[in-house]
């Protein structure tokens, strides 16, 4: 069982997440560790190790958060398997820094970048939900020596177009149109 104060999670007993564990008996926190963003953003992120290869990248969708049901299950999964494991809040989510509001997709692209670069050694195979989806396959295309492989549940490829602005009412339209929200 998890239960956050908006900062941290605390988990009783103490999960197998990946970052630092603080405090001591039946409840501890698991902090999150994290990188910088080319953008300055605080990038919050858990990873385990594993000897197995490929690893495993967890690319989630648009409002959700790497602690959430998918990416937790994909963790236990590669867990007991041997793989190393990274997941991450893109800015402007969970317990990430920045403004959803800033979000681009190009943005979420480079943090996703950052972190295969960064955080990851040898091949992976990128596992995207809905808008993490369409940044696997991007992240593929621009980084194909070190995908290994895809895993798509739900992609929402190029969403924005054939999604949102499709689907939209004139006037919402107008208003993207006039103030760019």
């Amino acid at each position: 069982m998890s239960v956050t104060d908006g900062a941290h999670a605390y988990f009783h007993p103490p999960a197998p997440f990946g970052g630092e564990i603080a405090g001591s008996g039946s409840r501890k926190i698991v902090r999150p560790l994290s990188f910088t963003s080319a953008a300055g953003d605080a990038i919050a992120y858990r990873r385990i190790d594993g000897t197995a290869e490929p690893g495993v990248l967890w690319l989630g969708g648009m409002r959700s958060s790497m602690d959430g049901a998918k990416a937790t299950a994909l963790e236990a999964w590669a867990r007991a398997r041997g793989r190393a494991c990274l997941r991450f809040d893109w800015s402007g989510h969970g317990l990430s820094g920045g403004a959803f509001a800033a979000g681009t997709v190009g943005r979420w692209l480079t943090e996703a970048r950052q972190a295969l670069e960064t955080l990851t050694a040898g091949p992976q195979i990128v596992v995207g939900s809905s808008l993490g989806g369409w940044i696997a396959l991007l992240l593929a295309e621009a980084a194909p020596a070190r995908v290994a492989g895809l895993v798509l549940i739900a992609p929402a490829a190029d969403m924005t177009e054939r999604l949102i602005w499709a689907g939209a009412r004139p006037g919402a339209r107008a208003a993207l149109a006039r103030g760019g929200v």
